[in-house]
């Protein structure tokens, strides 16, 4: 990793200037275990069983070198750091799931879900101040996370006639997070408590919700109407320690979630849809964690337990012409937009990242894909999508950013011969604003594979390569109220791959298992979630 970062004022002028090579290596080891079972009590009955688990354990570290340069390109100061971090992430989960045919038109399925998480983290520091006088530093910390997720939902299906369809249903869930965070710095030989960053954290959230629509087509017309209420509660609780005050705060809300569509199929090639729904994002649990992860001695990420769930109104028009070509035009606006936020503790001389409801985001897009065979060796799907982007309010202040961003991606598949498939792919993205400060410079890759069957047509040997010419860095600005921040990251993206893939027994017909009913609660778990 490599990361040059230029200060400037208000003037454009430079005022300091942050060049830190890193460099990193580690290990990780990825487990994932899935089970399941169908049983079929009466030919109009199922009950099935799934259960998974993963563990993912990480190993690595880092070394670098700040440096600090005056306007005119002197050395100010210079700071090595060298951080060591163990992370371990495991997850286990059980899904019970229940299927019932009542007569022809009439079916019941219900869902129930139970996941557990166990996140930890462990990460040494060390910095030495590289002048004469210098000084060394050395921290700890210990960081595990908890998080219990019960999940349940019952869904009904009622086909009044042959083009007519109606569904009802609930959900509920429960989860509870468990944060903790002890660090230690290293004095006169001995380790001491730090409570200024150590803390405890506890977060419960309850959430309700009953939902209906209406699915009908008529002729070359087809609609749906539906309708969704959800009713959230939760608790947050931060215990305090010798120097720190015990906190506690609970809300309650609930809202409406419209939706529907509507179809016209002008004929047999062309297809004309219009969407519209008002939908809910949460935060993930990890942002709404209020401790400090240390990044480097003046840089600290931090979330917000204040973190409000995003709304966003979504428009769209597809019109599809056969499955070769596809255009949408789209519109959202998104209320309490999530945005990265990069906050100056100017007491403590050090810089936070964390999240924050921004204000408004207004969003307005065009795309194409398309979907073609040029010969019968080559297929190729390819899509552009223009956005242009506007942000406005930041943190209660009067703040606007606006962008106009294109992304090109492109996928082409290729036989060669009878035995060997070839893929090429790759993607292209002009200036993006993903976060309210932070403007992201263009970026893009390339990347190939190609597979061929052995051992009988039992096994597949592949081999990929990622990012071949190593073009996909993260470079750009990021604006403070008196300054801007040049930045430019390489990570290790060029990676090559070989692997071996072997089937035993015979082949059967897949059965689609269900997504349980807790999809939602499980994309909110961050750290390899």
């Amino acid at each position: 990793m490599y990361a040059l970062r230029t200060y400037y004022d208000d003037n454009n002028n430079i005022t300091a200037l942050l060049k830190q090579p890193s460099y990193f290596k580690g290990t990780a080891v990825n487990n994932t275990v899935k089970t399941g079972l169908d049983y079929s009590i009466t030919p109009k009955t199922t009950i099935g069983f799934v259960a998974t688990g993963m563990f993912i354990h990480r190993e690595g570290n880092n070394v670098s070198t700040a440096s600090w340069m005056q306007p005119a390109g002197t050395v100010d100061s210079a700071i090595f750091t060298g951080n060591n971090n163990t992370g371990s992430f495991k997850n286990g989960a059980v899904n019970i799931n229940l299927r019932q045919e009542i007569g022809e038109s009439q079916n019941i399925a219900a869902d129930f879900d139970y996941l557990h998480y166990s996140i930890g983290s462990d990460q040494d520091f060390i910095n030495h101040l590289l002048t004469p006088d210098g000084y060394t530093e050395q921290t700890r910390s210990n960081i595990p996370t908890s998080i219990k997720i019960k999940s349940g939902k019952a869904d009904y299906t009622f086909k009044t006639d042959k083009n007519s369809t109606l569904e009802a249903g609930f959900k509920f869930s429960s989860s509870s997070t468990d944060n903790f965070a002890a660090y230690q710095n290293l004095l006169d030989g001995q380790w001491v408590n730090d409570n200024t960053k150590s803390n405890h954290f506890i977060y419960d959230e309850n959430i309700n919700a009953v939902y209906t629509s209406f699915e009908r087509k008529m002729g070359k017309l087809s609609l749906q109407a539906g309708i969704r209420y959800e009713h959230t509660g939760y608790h947050a609780h931060q215990l305090g320690n010798a120097i720190q005050k015990d906190s506690a705060f609970s809300r309650n809300y609930g809202q409406f979630f419209p939706s529907g569509y509507i179809s016209y199929q002008a004929d047999t090639a062309n297809n004309f849809t219009f969407t519209a729904s008002r939908r809910i994002d949460r935060p993930v649990f990890q942002s709404l964690n209020p401790f400090y992860f240390i990044i480097n001695k003046y840089t600290y990420q931090t979330g917000n337990a204040y973190l409000l769930p995003q709304y966003s109104w979504n428009l769209e028009v597809t019109h599809q012409y056969k499955d070769l070509l596809t255009t949408t035009i789209s519109y959202s606006n998104i209320k309490n937009y999530f945005s990265q936020l990069f906050l100056a503790d100017t007491a403590k001389g050090i810089l936070l990242y964390s999240q924050g409801n921004v204000g408004s985001t207004y969003t307005a897009g065009l795309s194409t894909a398309l979907s073609v065979s040029p010969v019968k060796w080559w297929s190729v799907t390819a899509q552009a999508t223009y956005t242009y982007k506007r942000l406005k309010g930041f943190n209660g202040n009067d703040y606007t950013s606006n962008i106009n961003q294109l992304n090109l991606n492109a996928n082409n598949q290729f036989h060669i011969g009878k035995t060997y498939t070839a893929e090429l792919s790759g993607f292209y993205t002009t200036k993006a604003l993903n976060d309210v400060q932070e403007l992201l410079y263009p970026t893009g890759q390339l990347s190939a594979g190609v597979a061929r069957p052995i051992l009988k047509n039992k096994g597949t040997l592949r081999f990929t390569a990622r990012d071949l010419f190593y073009t996909n860095a993260m470079e750009g600005f990021t604006s403070f109220p008196n300054a801007t921040e040049y930045f430019i990251i390489h990570r290790d993206s060029r990676v090559c791959t070989i692997s071996l893939t072997y089937r035993f027994g015979k082949v059967y017909k897949a059965r689609k298992r269900t997504d349980g009913s807790a999809s939602e609660e499980m994309e909110r778990v961050g750290a390899g979630g």
